[in-house]
């Protein structure tokens, strides 16, 4: 081969590039698999494409826009930046500048304003806990059997019924119970009677029961029936005494938590004293 030196390195390069290129079309035309790594960047690139599309939608003066810019162009440069997101360079430095700390110490939404609550609708609130779950004689905590929205339901209709604007879920929950000394339970075992008949219930389900077990199904479902028309019962004769319904009438409650220490204390004293 005749020629320079410099001819030949040339010329030499140019193999080198061209096989290069010959190396490159052949592995392209071959079906590559795809993995894990390839699908995780393809999801990565969607969700900041979505960002970025979200961040060209937003206002010029919305105040998460800078912000938010700033979080996911902090590991390129300027001019990296503004090719992939699109923006101009004074946008990106504009929001390089501001940085993310607005985001990071906003916990609530602009201007959102607390809910100011009444004592005329916190104090029927609170008479409500003390019907549904009373404190009982000789505890100073609340026994709760229902998950907390089931509850808040509950107090919602009766509110409504007695024509007092409701405290939303989120004061009701997390400030008023919150604030009281409640142990949540599952156990339904108090009433034996509603106990036999949740379990035959769940049996009537796997087999058929015997004559007599349905006897005592039957005798479970008027029980329960009973115990929530009473309930309601107590309820609305609650709600009218507060209310200034029943002035000349009286209900007489007779705690039977206390019968037997009564009955003890009576009985120490009637031996004590005829005994001297």
């Amino acid at each position: 081969m005749k020629g320079t030196g410099d001819e030949f390195e040339i010329d030499l390069r140019r193999v080198q590039i061209f096989d290069q290129i010959l190396q490159t079309q052949s592995t392209a035309t071959l079906p590559q698999p795809q993995t894990q790594k390839d699908t995780e960047s393809e999801c990565y690139e969607k969700i900041g494409r979505a960002i970025v599309d979200m961040l060209k939608k937003l206002p010029h003066t919305s105040p998460i826009r800078k912000p938010l810019l700033s979080v996911i162009i902090q590991d390129f440069t300027c001019n990296e930046a503004s090719i992939l997101t699109g923006f101009s360079t004074t946008t990106i430095k504009n929001a390089q500048v501001e940085g993310p700390s607005f985001l990071m110490e906003m916990k609530s939404k602009p201007k959102a304003t607390k809910e100011k609550v009444d004592e005329v609708r916190l104090a029927h609130a609170r008479g409500f806990l003390e019907g549904e779950l009373p404190v009982q004689s000789g505890r100073d905590f609340r026994i709760q059997l229902i998950p907390d929205e089931e509850l808040y339901q509950r107090y919602h209709e009766h509110a409504e019924k007695n024509g007092i604007k409701p405290l939303s879920k989120t004061y009701f929950i997390y400030s008023l119970l919150a604030a009281e000394n409640i142990r949540h339970s599952k156990d339904e075992t108090i009433c034996p009677k509603c106990a036999e008949y949740t379990k035959l219930l769940n049996t009537s389900l796997e087999r058929i029961l015997m004559e007599s077990e349905n006897k005592k199904l039957k005798e479970g479902e008027e029980h329960k029936k009973i115990w929530g028309e009473q309930t309601k019962f107590y309820k609305d004769l609650k709600d009218q005494i507060a209310q200034g319904k029943l002035k000349k009438d009286i209900i007489i409650v007779q705690d039977f938590t206390q019968v037997s220490f009564f009955f003890f204390f009576f009985f120490f004293f009637f031996f004590f004293f005829f005994n001297q």
